[in-house]
């Protein structure tokens, strides 16, 4: 008997602790078009494309009294018109958190990471932990 109400517990206690907050998933879609002048970032020998890149996603967001996240991710795939061979997939996600720590101050964490074929500029800016990514 006493099994019972221990895995009874464990089972349901999840659910009861996410009454307390209101749970949305919003999927999403877009489709862009983009125009680049040079693809291959060339300074001599300049070739023109169009891009089209379709990016289905979805946001969760979980959020209670007092604190909450939202989680969005969109993988988008690229389709180069006249250049197929940089056809590619790119990512995009974020993770937004927050806690009321009291009537007048909040605790918020924010984090984005995105993969894309788009080169990084060559400023020596080196980032965050001295390397790029």
């Amino acid at each position: 008997m006493a099994l019972l109400f221990i895995a009874t517990y464990v089972v349901d206690a999840p659910i009861v602790a996410m009454a307390e907050y209101k749970t949305t998933f919003t999927p999403k879609v877009s489709i862009t078009e983009e125009y680049t002048g040079n693809v291959f970032l060339t300074d001599e020998d300049e070739k023109s494309d169009f891009v089209t890149v379709i990016s289905p996603g979805f946001d969760l967001e979980a959020s209670g009294k007092s604190n909450g996240i939202i989680l969005s991710y969109a993988p988008g795939s690229s389709f180069y018109a006249s250049n197929s061979d940089n056809n590619t997939l790119r990512h995009d996600l974020s993770f937004t958190g927050w806690a009321d720590i009291s009537r007048t101050t909040r605790l918020q964490l924010h984090e984005t990471f995105s993969r894309t074929e788009d080169p990084l500029p060559d400023n020596g800016d080196a980032g965050v932990f001295g390397q790029r990514i």
